[in-house]
């Protein structure tokens, strides 16, 4: 990312005020409920009301020059950003208030109605929110730079009263986590392979839990799991059997099993890395209309909302709700032990892990330049992909640092949302905005597509060379070069759509000669 980043900068410029403020005032450093429970924004705005100086010193010196008018440091103008009714602090203590009141309710009605089971999680629900570090919260939130902190890092936890875990430590990040710690993942370290069986839980705590729907039509939604009722229906379709389902956040990370095993010839086994969903909100910066042979609207948004959820092999993973044994086989879950060796009889529930995070998004609507095209399954995913492929070779951005997800909005209307995978976002996919950037991506990944050979002259499939990558491997089977190939025709009107055109009306007029 560029030094003279203005969302960068100003994640560092919070940090600098933040400092000041929990030196001055270390009693609403520690967590959630130190700083938002106790009136912390509060504070902390007063705090910035009397302009400190020596703050304003450090901003001087911090950001970068070119910067410094544009967000304003020396009029304290970003305060009141920061502050306004879609500002960063008020969106996330809010968002805060609206979670912890949605509980507490949770937790009255279940007293009413005399389910104290219910009643006593919802309240570990509670305290695992308000418990969790300030810091990593902050950052998770876009108030502080994410880069260089230990946070949404989770552990795999081994017997350390073996020999073969002395001087081991396994830690991930919570997006690749859920992937490689999941229940049954493997890894090596020490020469020896460890196998994670449990999502590990914590006393007085609970996993936070959210329900979601995903709908055949392409809808996706998440909440909170209050133990509410859901609507029968998708609000879209109108599927009165949309698919409800359950994650939880595996923010205490993982166990493995207690005894370690000799690596074989095999690979590690590992379910697939996440799938992620963007769930509508976000904060719209701004629109670009790109008028190329048919009209494509780019919108550009701050803080989108990215959900990573790892479903298992589709099912899901058993879990024990009392000790945290994992498996994906409802049958070996019928009998086990808990990590401390004792015969567990919890009950199980079926559930998938995710993780959220926020980052910059551009939304491509390109619904009316694809009009009249054969929207088979698999096309939209092989544009999207097409796309992110081109931005990667014509703007010169890592791949791994932006990947992308299809979104229906309430009305039906299916968009691409790209997104940078750096959580908080470096400015990469915005890049699309300006200029000719979008259709350079668009001509950089035509050419691609043009030039591999996979599934000979049909392209009726995709390889390692244009579309496929490890992250979307549960598409592998739907993503087609043919596919990709002719939604950027109609985007481009290229020179190879209209050769193959004509080559499909030649054989049409071939097929009708033959049978007169």
């Amino acid at each position: 990312f560029e030094s003279n980043n203005e969302k960068i900068a100003k994640r560092h410029m919070y940090a600098c005020a933040f400092a000041q403020f929990w030196r001055k005032y270390p009693e609403y450093f520690r967590n959630v409920d130190a700083f938002f429970c106790n009136g912390g924004p509060r504070v902390f705005r007063d705090f910035l009301a009397k302009r400190p100086e020596g703050l304003l010193k450090t901003l001087q010196q911090v950001i970068p020059q070119a910067l410094r008018e544009v967000i304003e440091v020396d009029t304290w103008k970003w305060v009141d950003e920061l502050y306004a009714p879609e500002g960063v602090m008020t969106k996330v203590t809010v968002e805060l208030e609206r979670d912890l009141d949605g509980i507490e309710q949770a937790v009255q009605q279940a007293s009413d109605a005399a389910d104290y089971g219910r009643a006593h999680r919802m309240q570990r629900v509670r305290n695992t929110i308000t418990s969790r570090p300030l810091i990593s919260y902050l950052s998770q939130k876009n108030l502080l730079p994410k880069y260089g902190f230990p946070v949404d890092v989770v552990n795999l936890d081994v017997n350390l009263h073996t020999t073969e875990a002395k001087n081991i430590d396994l830690s991930r990040d919570m997006q690749i986590a859920i992937s490689e710690y999941a229940p049954e993942g493997q890894v090596v370290a020490n020469g020896r392979l460890w196998t994670s069986r449990y999502v590990k839980r914590v006393p007085t705590r609970e996993l936070v839990r959210y329900r979601f729907i995903h709908c055949s039509c392409g809808y996706f939604r998440k909440d909170l799991d209050l133990d509410e009722a859901l609507s029968p229906e998708c609000p879209v379709c109108g599927n009165i059997q949309p698919k409800y389902d359950t994650f939880v956040v595996p923010e205490f990370g993982f166990i493995a099993e207690e005894k370690p095993s000799a690596p074989g010839d095999r690979r590690p086994e590992r379910t697939y890395s996440g799938r992620k969903f963007f769930s509508g909100v976000s904060s719209e910066m701004g629109i670009k209309e790109i008028k190329l042979s048919g009209n494509v609207y780019l919108s550009t948004h701050d803080h989108g909302l990215l959900t990573v959820i790892n479903n298992g092999l589709k099912y899901g993973f058993y879990l024990c709700r009392t000790c945290g044994y994992g498996t994906l086989d409802k049958r070996k879950a019928e009998t086990h032990k808990n990590p401390y060796g004792y015969e567990c009889k919890g009950r199980f529930e079926r559930v998938s892990l995710g993780y959220d995070f926020e980052t910059d998004v551009v939304e491509v609507d390109c619904s009316s330049a694809l009009k009249g095209a054969n929207l088979k399954v698999g096309y939209w995913e092989s544009l999207m992909y097409a796309m992110i492929e081109g931005m990667s070779y014509g703007l010169e951005i890592d791949r791994a640092d932006i990947d992308g997800t299809l979104y229906v909005d309430r009305d039906g209307k299916r968009t691409i949302i790209l997104f940078d995978t750096v959580p908080g976002g470096a400015g990469h996919v915005k890049r699309l905005m300006e200029g000719d950037n979008f259709t350079a991506a668009m001509e950089a990944v035509s050419q691609i597509l043009e030039e591999c050979n996979c599934g000979g002259t049909k392209g009726d499939t995709s390889c390692y060379g244009c579309l496929r990558n490890y992250q979307n491997q549960y598409l592998h089977d739907k993503l087609r070069r043919d596919y990709a190939i002719d939604a950027i025709g109609h985007l481009l009107d290229t020179p190879a759509r209209k050769a193959r055109q004509e080559d499909q009306s030649r054989g049409a007029l071939k097929g009708i000669a033959e049978n007169v």
